[in-house]
């Protein structure tokens, strides 16, 4: 949801690590979860770049 506009802010960042710690979940987690989010959008303009779709 904090990147939901496309736009993952520092301030939306911080919020998530906050939040995870008092879920206590591990900072390395979160970073992980955090790159798996930006290899999947990656993985969506790949996709879209190959079957010739104009909105990237």
């Amino acid at each position: 949801m904090s990147s939901a506009d496309g736009v993952y802010a520092e301030e939306e960042r911080a919020k998530v690590k906050e939040a995870a710690k008092i879920l206590g979940v591990a900072d390395d987690i979160v970073l992980t979860l955090e790159s798996l989010v930006d290899m999947e959008r990656t993985v969506v303009k790949m996709r879209k770049a190959l079957i010739h779709v104009n909105t990237l």
